[in-house]
C-alpha cells in the first residue's frame, strides 16, 4: 500500500511502499458514527443554552437581586 503524502516540514511528499496503520487499525477506527457527532453537537448547544439561561436567571449574590447578566450590563 502506498501513502499519499507525508508531510517533512512544510514539503509534502510520496513515500512508496510505507503505511501509517494496519488494515486491522483502519477497520477498528473507521468512521465516525455520525449519531455520535449529532449527540455531541447537541449536547454541546444544550450545555451553551443552559449556560446562558442561567447568566440571565439566577441572581447575583454580590448585588441587589439582578441577574448576573442585568448586573454586567449594568441595568437596573
Amino acid at each position: 500500500m502506498k501513502i499519499k503524502s507525508v508531510k517533512s516540514g512544510n514539503a509534502e511528499q510520496d513515500v512508496p511502499g510505507v503505511s501509517l496503520r494496519s488494515e486491522k487499525t483502519r477497520k477498528l477506527l473507521g468512521d465516525i458514527p455520525k449519531s455520535l457527532i449529532n449527540w455531541g453537537a447537541a449536547l454541546t448547544a444544550f450545555f451553551f443554552v443552559a449556560f446562558i439561561l442561567a447568566l440571565c436567571l439566577i441572581p447575583s449574590p454580590y448585588s441587589e437581586g439582578e441577574s448576573l447578566l442585568a448586573h454586567i450590563l449594568g441595568y437596573r
